[in-house]
């Protein structure tokens, strides 16, 4: 299939939509999902060449950092298009992602700062979630960069930041729900605390004995969660 255009993109996330309203047919979705594969092909060389250049940026600096890429599957995009109704597929910017997961704070900015200059012009948006942590406590820098006239967002955490969103990650697997998404279901408030918690190490300032409070009182409302999902 030929690359698609931005409208017919456009059209094939409407369908997603329209599909799961029952207002349209599986022959509607199934070519909607065509268009798709292939304008999520369109990303495959764009997101190779962000993560070589992200890796000789890391040599040429000597930090340490570990570097990831990943094009987000077609599922995935799916659920995306289907939990944020007013999102245009045509300008989903996280379709193709790297991630550079570094050891302290410190570094991460280093790395920002790098990155920033790196692409120059072609630098597209930049979100500070560390400054600013989302309600669920989830903290990061996202630098959505052009190459070859295509968006790639590249994370940039660092080691308490990865294993805060692993943790997400296993909690919304073991009980079967999505908590990245901001909320105030326990075990949300159990990790915004955790999050919290981790920026107090990672940073060195604040107070920690409020949070380890609130996360004791947490502890076994979880706890009974997890056995309850174990169990059955």
């Amino acid at each position: 299939m030929p690359a698609p255009s931005r409208k017919s993109v456009r059209k094939a996330g409407s369908t997603v939509r329209r599909f799961h309203r029952g207002e349209c047919s599986q022959e509607d979705l199934d070519a909607a999902n065509e268009v798709l594969v292939a304008y999520r092909a369109q990303f495959t060389r764009p997101l190779v060449a962000t993560h070589g250049r992200l890796v000789r940026l890391r040599e040429r600096l000597g930090l340490e950092a570990e570097i990831t890429q990943r094009l987000k599957k077609h599922s995935t995009i799916l659920d995306k298009l289907r939990r944020e109704p007013k999102l245009d597929l045509s300008l989903m910017q996280d379709i193709g992602g790297c991630r550079a997961v570094v050891g302290s704070i410190s570094v991460l900015r280093d790395l920002e700062q790098a990155v920033v200059t790196e692409w120059g012009t072609d630098v597209d948006r930049v979100r500070d979630y560390v400054k600013e942590p989302r309600a669920s406590g989830y903290r990061a820098i996202h630098v959505v960069v052009i190459e070859a006239a295509t968006p790639i967002e590249i994370q940039l955490r660092t080691e308490q930041m990865h294993t805060w969103a692993q943790m997400v990650e296993a909690f919304s697997s073991a009980l079967g729900d999505n908590f990245k998404q901001d909320g105030s279901h326990p075990v949300q408030e159990y990790m915004s605390c955790v999050a919290e918690l981790n920026h107090i190490r990672d940073s060195g300032e604040g107070d920690h004995r409020q949070i380890l409070a609130r996360l004791e009182k947490l502890h076994p409302v979880v706890e009974a969660l997890l056995t309850s999902s174990n169990s059955g």
